[in-house]
């Protein structure tokens, strides 16, 4: 049984399968579906029409370690108080908000127009990671998004509009990846989150 547990420690080999011992895109390919491989915000490629186009769930990442990639903003996590904002993936020199190279944020979108209308029972869960090292990533908790905003930050003195997350982390320390991969199988609303830990039923 593939599991996630909150504080635990697991191999991102940046590989669909290929290296033995991911633990991330092995873990998260389903039949011939895989999962994005960004370093920010990654999603199961799935065309199931019991979407309308959204993911299953995301995978949620907050790198701090030393790398060539520009990170203009800055995720807040408080582990303590169950919190985290994260950033969407849109940088200076892209084309707005929605830049064919902001993949994450193309699917945030459809997240922003489902949250408040009658479809919103299929805003997705997120899991939120920390990646320390190289090849390593720590497990925050399973997440629910309370709110998804359009803000600016700062690039090198340039004001860039982005998607800015409010999640709050979910008081279960296991999540399991059948779950997931029910939920992304899904055919009706019913089945959607037959698996689902009670915390994300009563969220």
């Amino acid at each position: 049984m593939n599991v996630y547990v909150r504080g635990e420690t697991y191999k991102d080999r940046g590989s669909k399968g290929k290296r033995e011992g991911d633990q991330i895109l092995a873990w998260n390919t389903l039949n011939e579906y895989s999962m994005s491989n960004s370093r920010g915000i990654r999603y199961l490629g799935i065309k199931n029409p019991l979407f309308k186009g959204l993911p299953p769930y995301f995978l949620l990442v907050t790198t701090l370690t030393k790398s060539v990639a520009k990170k203009p903003w800055k995720d807040e996590i408080d582990l303590s108080n169950n919190k985290i904002n994260y950033w969407g993936d849109t940088k200076q020199g892209w084309d707005g908000i929605f830049d064919k190279r902001a993949q994450g944020n193309n699917r945030l979108k459809l997240v922003e127009e489902f949250m408040n209308t009658s479809d919103n029972i299929l805003i997705p869960p997120f899991l939120h990671f920390t990646k320390f090292k190289s090849g390593e990533m720590v497990f925050n908790g399973l997440c629910h998004l309370e709110k998804i905003e359009r803000k600016t930050f700062l690039d090198s003195g340039e004001e860039i509009e982005n998607y800015l997350l409010s999640l709050k982390i979910l008081d279960t320390n296991i999540v399991d990846l059948n779950w997931l991969h029910s939920r992304a199988l899904s055919q009706s609303i019913d089945d959607l989150d037959a698996l689902a830990p009670k915390e994300w039923l009563k969220r």
